[in-house]
């Protein structure tokens, strides 16, 4: 928040690291509470808010909750959460980069730097604010909300990229209802800009998760994201029936197609499983990109073997029994098959 409301117990929020002077949307600093910026009386949002429900009942009006659970202020606080429920953070372990049991990720011992700002940009235009020193404390740092891992992330990363780079992907309708599938964020930020036109894709998917891998899977992403995507797409392709399966994939099978998808193949996404079971260390390293999947998945074989992986030792034995047992057989593709089971 950025107009001062310490008086009702919230916490101040610093104009460096908050979008523009009204926030954001998917921000959110407490889950269980109205933003007091909308209130006639701050104290009583809660109720002013239950009123506004029962006057759109009245009338005959649906209200409809858009949740965002993923979207956290990274000075999330709440003063109405239910008890025993504990806050966003609270009992995170900070000394790693990622804990399934972590609600941020983090850089380890590395404090968060505010962006260098361009072409005479400020937060909050030409107003001012006691705060705005371009400085924010934050130890260690979080990994910023469009997926940067920086612990200074660039000018770029940040809201003002459409402002001054234009829409650099359109937004992905439902040719049927129109509803946006792709895009709610660039929409809204779009809208705060004052745009009056932005390009727009219609889609005539029936299935949101396939729609969305479909439309952004030009975009740049890490190959954890990528295999996240395999997952989804998998899950969603499992639950079709068999006329929706063909509708989507045609005449082609269900690996083949997420593959032409995702880029991802069932070798892979095999493989990340198994790191991710058998050393989380090392899936942390995957996830941070210090190591990829394929040398993850190498080095618990050979951890796992007491001699190590000897490829070229092992398909020469494998060979020598084998011509033994058939000597008329074509050997030319042990090699491959070898190396396939030990994930080369």
């Amino acid at each position: 928040m950025i107009t001062d409301y310490t008086k009702n117990g919230i916490s101040n929020d610093d104009p460096d690291v908050v979008k523009g002077r009204a926030g954001s949307p998917y921000a959110v600093k407490d889950y269980y509470n109205v933003n007091p910026d909308l209130a006639e009386n701050v104290e009583n949002r809660l109720e002013e808010f239950k009123s506004l429900i029962e006057r759109s009942h009245a009338v005959g009006l649906k209200v409809i909750i858009d949740i965002v659970p993923n979207h956290v202020a990274r000075n999330y606080q709440s003063l109405s959460s239910p008890e025993g429920v504990e806050g966003f953070g609270e009992n995170d372990d900070k000394n790693v980069v990622y804990h399934v049991n972590n609600n941020f990720y983090y850089n380890p011992k590395e404090p968060f730097n505010v962006p260098k700002w361009e072409n005479g940009y400020s937060p909050l235009g030409a107003e001012k604010h006691p705060l705005e020193d371009h400085k924010f404390d934050e130890i260690p740092a979080k990994w910023t909300g469009n997926g940067s891992r920086l612990s200074q992330p660039i000018f770029t990363d940040w809201y003002e990229t459409i402002k001054i780079y234009g829409l650099l992907q359109p937004i992905i309708v439902d040719k049927k209802t129109n509803y946006i599938i792709s895009g709610n964020r660039r929409f809204q930020a779009c809208s705060n800009l004052g745009l009056k036109k932005v390009k727009v894709i219609k889609s005539s998917f029936d299935y949101d998760v396939i729609a969305l891998i479909n439309f952004n899977k030009y975009r740049t992403k890490t190959t954890i994201e990528k295999v996240n995507e395999y997952r989804m797409m998998k899950t969603q392709i499992k639950k079709m029936g068999y006329k929706d399966r063909k509708k989507i994939m045609g005449g082609v099978g269900m690996r083949d197609y997420i593959f032409q998808q995702t880029g991802v193949s069932q070798k892979t996404e095999h493989q990340l499983s198994f790191v991710e079971d058998k050393n989380p260390k090392l899936a942390e390293m995957v996830l941070t990109g210090e190591i990829s999947i394929k040398r993850a998945y190498q080095e618990i074989k050979k951890n796992d073997s007491p001699n190590g992986i000897d490829i070229k030792g092992d398909l020469s034995d494998l060979e020598t029994i084998l011509k033994k047992l058939y000597p008329n057989v074509d050997y030319s593709k042990i090699e491959k098959i070898v190396n396939r089971v030990y994930g080369k």
